[in-house]
């Protein structure tokens, strides 16, 4: 009995990424999480799973979600010690070329950016949020349609948003006016795009803040405040990896 089950767990070894793969193109992201986390303590090497499961992927988003899955606490891991290629699957840019240009147009970091855009949607293109914002840089109808024209996108639909060229034109544009409304103060703006400007002009009322970590810390949202801190982190990486 002993040995059928050691060949059992070698089979589950050598069939795990395909698996992980059907499971992940049919759409049943669930069951591939829970393949992931039996296949991680099941082979006792999480981190050599996930970047050979994270590299049969076709889509960056897919191999970013199961590296994260995998990687364990890989914020707190020196750069040095691991290959360049896990870094890139875990901080992925897809579209570089649109996301600089775009960027650039309009006066933004292009490292910013991918660091905007791998907190909203792990740069899947599909990617629709609760409340119902699309694409890559996670943006409502209602806003695509104010920033369309300006931002060179004439015939503006809903679908469009998932198109990445068309959602990084209207993405860069947002984040380019809110950064000017909040005075080109970067934390405050990053927290408006989370949170809504509104709240922000309510949150900068309460207090006088001396430095962008005092304003940061006083967000009263967790997740806002999560957010702001980790787009500041992605961006810092991606100039690490890119610049």
């Amino acid at each position: 009995m002993k040995a059928a089950g050691i060949h059992i767990v070698f089979i589950l070894r050598r069939c795990r990424p395909r698996v992980m793969e059907a499971l992940l193109r049919q759409g049943l992201s669930d069951l591939a999480d829970s393949e992931l986390r039996f296949g991680a303590r099941t082979d006792g090497q999480s981190q050599l799973l996930g970047l050979e499961m994270a590299d049969a992927q076709e889509s960056s988003y897919l191999a970013l979600r199961i590296m994260k899955s995998l990687a364990g606490d890989y914020l707190t891991l020196p750069m040095e010690q691991a290959p360049r290629k896990f870094w890139e699957m875990l901080f992925p840019l897809p579209w570089r070329p649109d996301v600089e240009s775009n960027a650039r147009q309009r006066g933004l970091d292009p490292f910013l950016m991918a660091g905007l855009i791998r907190q909203e949607s792990e740069f899947n293109p599909q990617a629709v949020s609760r409340a119902k914002a699309y694409g890559l840089t996670q943006i409502r109808p209602a806003t695509g349609r104010q920033f369309a024209r300006k931002a060179g996108v004439p015939k503006f639909t809903t679908r469009i948003l998932s198109q990445p060229a068309a959602n990084l034109k209207i993405g860069s544009s947002i984040l380019r006016s809110m950064l000017d409304q909040q005075g080109g103060k970067l934390e405050q703006t990053l927290a408006a795009y989370n949170a809504g400007p509104e709240r922000v002009v309510q949150w900068m009322s309460w207090n006088t803040y001396r430095e962008p970590a005092e304003f940061v810390e006083s967000i009263p949202f967790t997740e806002t405040r999560d957010y702001v801190q980790a787009v500041l982190r992605n961006a810092e990486m991606y100039r690490r990896l890119y610049q």
